[in-house]
């Protein structure tokens, strides 16, 4: 989740040593925030599909939540893109995410990916410019983070059912 996208990086990087140092760093941020918008479409879709094969009602908000914001997060980043590249973000293939059966291991991993979203977002917001762009990413960072601690939450409740 949330590649810094090395492997696209070297293909830029020729055109780079020609252009400007703002258009070179604006086609670095809008590759990773095209990455991002991918992810947080693919973490809206997983996190929709727990909450529907979730039987514990409690539990299954939090997904339901969690989606939500999943899919807020994507539109927020499509906006921003937009804005600095003056296009749409280019439509790309969704990777599904794989549901675990062990409910246990689902919630470490979600716990972790979330965390690492966090860590994806605070990097971001060091190579964005625009204030206001920043402080979107915040909040969405800030989300993120609660998505560890709400992961947290479920993988304790799990445990205290089995």
């Amino acid at each position: 989740m949330y590649p810094y996208i090395d492997e696209n990086i070297n293909v830029v990087k020729a055109a780079e040593e020609e252009l400007p140092a703002p258009i070179v760093q604006t086609s670095r941020v809008a590759m990773l925030i095209e990455e991002a918008v991918k992810d947080e479409i693919t973490d809206s879709i997983y996190y929709m599909e727990m909450a529907e094969k979730e039987e514990d009602s409690f539990i299954k908000e939090l997904y339901k939540t969690m989606s939500d914001d999943e899919t807020r997060h994507s539109k927020i980043l499509e906006e921003i893109y937009k804005d600095i590249t003056g296009i749409k973000v280019p439509n790309s293939e969704i990777e599904k995410r794989v549901l675990n059966d062990d409910y246990v291991e689902a919630a470490k991993e979600d716990m972790v990916s979330e965390l690492k979203g966090a860590a994806f977002y605070r990097d971001l917001i060091s190579v964005i410019e625009d204030k206001d762009y920043a402080e979107e990413i915040n909040l969405i960072m800030n989300d993120e983070q609660s998505h560890g601690i709400i992961n947290s939450a479920i993988l304790t409740l799990r445990k205290q059912q089995l």
